[in-house]
C-alpha cells in the first residue's frame, strides 16, 4: 500500500489514511511480512483474512449454543449461582474482545451485563451477556429503571 499524505487523495483513492494507518500499527512487523508475502506469491489475502474471520466467528457461534443449552438445563434444575461461569466469559470475551460493546465506546469492558435481568430470569445465557465499562453498565441500569424494567 501506497503512503499518500494528503487525505483527500487517500479517499479517492479507495482507502481511509486514518484506518489503515490504525490498521497498520496493531499489526505486528511479522504478521505484515508473512502477508505482504503471501500476497507477493498471488494469492488473495482478503479471501484468506475472510475466511479465517468466517471460521472464528463460526466456532464462537458454536461455543455459545453449546454452552446455552448447558445453561438451559442448570436453569431447569435451579443449579445457576450469580457467579458467571469461567467458560461463558471466556467466550464473551472471545467475541466481542476487551472493550466495552456500546457503540462507539473505546474503555476496557469491566463489567458483563445481563440483557435479561438475572435476578428475574436467572441466566447466564451467554447470547444476551455484553461486556460494558462501567459507565455504560450504569446508564444502561438507570435507564432500564425509569422505563420500568
Amino acid at each position: 500500500m501506497a503512503v499518500v499524505a494528503d487525505p483527500a487523495v487517500a479517499v479517492t483513492r479507495g482507502f481511509n489514511l486514518n484506518k489503515d494507518t490504525k490498521l497498520m500499527h496493531v499489526l505486528s512487523e511479522e504478521m505484515k511480512e508473512k502477508l505482504l508475502e503471501l500476497a507477493e506469491k498471488g494469492l488473495d489475502v482478503n479471501q484468506i483474512l475472510s475466511e479465517l474471520l468466517e471460521k472464528r466467528e463460526s466456532a464462537i457461534n458454536q461455543n455459545i449454543k453449546d454452552l446455552s443449552q448447558i445453561q438451559a438445563v442448570k436453569e431447569a434444575e435451579n443449579a445457576t449461582t450469580r457467579h458467571i461461569p469461567t467458560a461463558i466469559k471466556k467466550t464473551i470475551r472471545e467475541k466481542y474482545g476487551t472493550k466495552c460493546s456500546a457503540p462507539n465506546c473505546e474503555k476496557p469492558a469491566d463489567q458483563i451485563h445481563h440483557e435479561k435481568p438475572y435476578a428475574k430470569y436467572k441466566s447466564h445465557n451467554p447470547q444476551t451477556l455484553k461486556p460494558l465499562c462501567k459507565g455504560h453498565h450504569e446508564l444502561w441500569h438507570a435507564d432500564s429503571r425509569t422505563v420500568g424494567g
